[in-house]
């Protein structure tokens, strides 16, 4: 057997995945991925949730390398000048490298990266390395590409990125006790919920280059951060992290800790080649409610179950994603409000990096055609957050322009069209309803199964009109023609469903409406559905949906035409 090594540094060893612009795969250290950031088009690691993580780290480091500049400058001004630089700001960052350099190395034996370094069971025990891989279906090995060596050794590098990953977005569930750790019971550690970043609705911005996706998301905004932001400190100027997570501080002072909050504590058990074990538990536990103010990077919704729980007026809690809805059917929590809006209305807030790109539009630091990727990274959870169901990455182009809060107008007319393209495919799920009723049948998930065909077809066609969308555009146009776009597409799935539809629903079948009659009390006489009743229907109310781009005609009520459930 080799003798271990004495380090894997991480700020000049290479371990970083990144696409350059000709998206050639390479790795990087921690000073080339600053150094050559501009050559750089995205950090490229196994799963997008890994990237996130890492971009995050990387964000630690700019952030505490350029807060000296914040001190007799203007935030937006030492932003700008950042961003019109050729570089970023390399002097500061390998200053800053230089001076934590040793908390930087995977494999030390006082401060490992990311690690406890004297972290044990009782009994000695060290699980499989596969504990630390997000890709490996805990206890599911016949779902997954990595199998025989892949799932059992780990090179330092991916290594070094799974630590990473494993902190932000490791499972809830009970781990393995430690040794030192008073919260241990019956040798075992109880869920502390998943980690950090687990628990958001992931939120980043994007630009051609990672210079320009680091500065994007560079919040220089001092209300993110405490009295003293020199006290928001990411995990590597704190003291070492020992095994008991009650010596440790509980509440995080600003986004460079929360971007590097250790929920899990690790330690790598190597060969002196491969990484073949791991020590992995619990560590710091972080509750979510009103992390809104330090923490940029996650989308929120207003909780009236955690206010209740909570004994207080307003909290907000991140709002995960959902795996079966596109990101721009959720547009309008991701862009910031007016900044005339009042506090008191407690407005659920935008994430944070996108309100601040919004404030540097406002202010002129931005260009308002920039585009601007708005990338959604997030993972569902299953049995009670204790496995990975499903990892979610999504993203859309805008101008900067869209998210500055004085640009109402713009605003109100992209979500106008994601509601148009709502209202349009309810109603495609209405016409298959009622052919379904035509054919005598009661299915209860035909109107679901056409609706969500319907937002398949919308969603590459949305998103192009959506990057098309700024200040020189004619809004009442751009709206006309989205909902042009909406009607021709429904149109043929609502021709699609009825040439689908069997023949006894063309004669058709008997049905009774529910609720009141129109004439006194009671339940609706019975009517008469066919195919050819529910297109009519279909036509008129799919022109209801899509006023913009309708003539009169479209609009007139067929006779008797039935009382539907309203959209909920």
């Amino acid at each position: 057997m080799n003798d271990p090594p004495a380090s894997f540094d991480l700020i000049d060893q290479p371990w970083i995945r990144v696409l350059d612009q000709d998206a050639r795969l390479s790795a990087a250290s921690i000073r080339t991925v600053f150094h050559s950031a501009r050559e750089i088009s995205q950090i490229a690691g196994e799963l997008p949730t890994q990237n996130f993580a890492i971009l995050r780290v990387l964000l630690a480091i700019l952030q505490r390398s350029v807060l000296p500049r914040l001190a007799n400058s203007d935030p937006i001004d030492v932003w700008q000048e950042l961003w019109k630089s050729s570089t970023l700001p390399l002097e500061d960052i390998d200053q800053y490298l230089e001076r934590h350099r040793s908390r930087f190395d995977l494999l030390s034996a006082k401060t490992p990266f990311g690690q406890v370094a004297d972290l044990r069971t009782a009994k000695e025990e060290a699980g499989p390395v596969r504990k630390l891989i997000a890709e490996v279906p805990d206890g599911h090995p016949f779902f997954t590409v990595r199998t025989g060596n892949g799932s059992d050794q780990l090179d330092f590098a991916e290594a070094a990125r799974w630590i990473i990953h494993v902190q932000a977005f490791d499972t809830a569930g009970i781990k393995s006790g430690v040794v030192g750790d008073p919260t241990v019971k019956g040798g075992k550690s109880y869920p502390i919920g998943t980690g950090w970043a687990g628990k958001l609705g992931g939120v980043y911005a994007e630009g051609p280059n990672l210079k320009e996706t680091l500065l994007l998301n560079l919040v220089l905004d001092p209300a993110l951060w405490s009295d003293d932001p020199y006290a928001d400190v990411p995990l590597w100027e704190q003291q070492p992290l020992t095994p008991d997570p009650t010596a440790h501080a509980s509440a995080p002072a600003g986004p460079a800790q929360l971007y590097t909050w250790p929920s899990r504590a690790v330690r790598l058990i190597h060969d002196g080649d491969k990484v073949t074990g791991a020590v992995l538990t619990n560590s710091l536990r972080l509750d979510a409610p009103n992390k809104h103010q330090i923490e940029p990077m996650s989308m929120w919704r207003r909780s009236a179950a955690q206010e209740k729980a909570l004994r207080l007026p307003v909290v907000f809690m991140p709002k995960q994603h959902q795996p079966d809805r596109a990101l721009w059917r959720g547009l309008e929590a991701l862009l910031p409000e007016s900044s005339g809006a009042s506090p008191a209305d407690h407005s659920v807030p935008a994430p944070g990096v996108l309100d601040w790109i919004g404030v540097l539009r406002e202010s002129e630091a931005l260009a308002p055609d920039t585009v601007v990727g708005i990338h959604a990274v997030g993972i569902s959870y299953g049995s009670n957050n204790s496995v990975v169901d499903e990892v979610i990455d999504d993203a859309l182009s805008v101008h900067a322009a869209l998210l500055d809060p004085q640009n109402r107008q713009l605003r109100e007319s992209a979500n106008r069209a994601v509601a148009a393209a709502d209202g349009a495919v309810w109603e495609l799920g209405r016409l298959a309803t009622n052919i379904d009723v035509a054919s005598g049948s009661s299915q209860p998930t035909v109107g679901a199964t056409a609706r969500a065909a319907a937002y398949f077809a919308l969603d590459q066609p949305f998103r192009a009109w959506l990057a098309g969308l700024g200040l020189d555009s004619d809004l009442t146009e751009s709206l006309a023609a989205w909902e042009t776009i909406v009607r021709r597409i429904l149109r043929r799935a609502g021709e699609d469903l009825e040439r689908q539809a069997p023949p006894n629903a063309f004669t058709g079948h008997p049905y009774k409406e529910k609720g009141k009659s129109r004439v006194g009390q009671g339940t609706q006489p019975e009517r008469w559905m066919t195919v050819g009743r529910a297109s009519a229907i279909f036509r008129r109310r799919l022109a209801l949906a899509l006023p913009n781009s309708r003539t009169p005609d479209e609009t007139k009520p067929y006779p008797n035409e039935p009382a539907m459930e309203t959209k909920s």
